[in-house]
């Protein structure tokens, strides 16, 4: 007879979603949402489907020019001394690269670069530049981000603060930036917009009960999805298991209703974490080393 011990990760994991009510046929593997279709997430698609896991990758939203765009090259040819310019997402960095081209390196070589993690850091990095980026409890969260540059304005006499922003963009980081007395412009240099995907296989995996998690990479996704769910979709997805990339949008998605949200630091109490949900957040994990 089979003992806990010598059962494989894969049937430890699907025993945990049957557990949950997810009772998908044996000869039709359980499916992995990812919220957007983005390379970075190769590397996750590849592990989950290593593990016998389908995956579906929807592509929720889309990027295009915000309203302040034409001005960023100007605002960091006049940027006053001891001024930082911070981000929170990589499309805000691809934007700054796109505004300064061939001139990126000389534009910032002074000036001091924060952004969330390697993730939002990497368009600029790739140039050359040192971006600084908050560690151990202060990462993955706008308020950490605000929290470290707060604290390295103390060290490197920063007085100001230039952030790029999504029209999207919390206020969790300009409000910890007021709060700690450091004056910020919100430049809003790239706008978020809602795709409208087909639904074809979300609504099968949904009907066969064969959705195991989902996994969110920020709130808007969340909201771009329930935009184009019907109301009894949406009920059924708010009880899959989901896997969210930082704290901020874990929150958020609770806020939405979803019911076993996991994320790679704890905004609540701590609890037991999902089994499939904590695979996924294993695997993004993994991507980032």
């Amino acid at each position: 007879m089979m003992t806990a011990e010598s059962r494989s990760e894969d049937e430890l994991l699907l025993q945990a979603a049957e557990a949950y009510g997810w009772t998908a046929p044996r000869d039709r593997p359980y499916v992995y949402l990812l919220t957007r279709d983005d390379p970075e997430d190769d590397q996750l698609a590849r592990g989950l489907e290593r593990n016998g896991f389908s995956v579906l990758r929807m592509p929720l939203l889309g990027t295009e020019p915000g309203r302040d765009a034409s001005r960023l090259a100007g605002s960091i040819a006049t940027l006053p001394p001891r001024t930082a310019v911070v981000w929170t997402s990589r499309r805000a960095a691809e934007a700054l690269t796109f505004a300064l081209g061939g001139t990126l390196q000389e534009a910032l070589h002074d000036v001091p670069l924060f952004a969330m993690g390697p993730a939002s850091a990497d368009p600029v990095a790739r140039a050359g530049l040192a971006v600084h980026q908050p560690e151990g409890p202060l990462a993955g969260s706008a308020r950490g981000l605000a929290e470290f540059v707060a604290t390295r304005a103390a060290v490197d006499g920063i007085e100001r603060v230039l952030f790029l922003a999504g029209n999207r963009s919390l206020p969790d980081l300009p409000e910890a930036l007021e709060a700690r007395n450091i004056p910020i412009e919100r430049l809003e240099v790239y706008q978020t917009v809602f795709l409208r995907p087909s639904l074809r296989e979300l609504d099968q995996a949904l009907e066969e009960r064969r959705l195991a998690c989902a996994v969110f990479f920020s709130p808007s996704a969340a909201e771009a999805l329930e935009a184009v769910l019907s109301p009894d979709r949406a009920k059924a997805l708010h009880a899959v298991p989901v896997a969210a990339k930082g704290p901020t949008t874990a929150s958020a998605l609770r806020a939405r209703g979803f019911r076993s949200v996991d994320a790679g630091i704890r905004t609540v109490v701590p609890r037991p974490s999902h089994p499939l949900a904590f695979l996924a957040l294993h695997l993004i994990e993994e991507t980032k080393r």
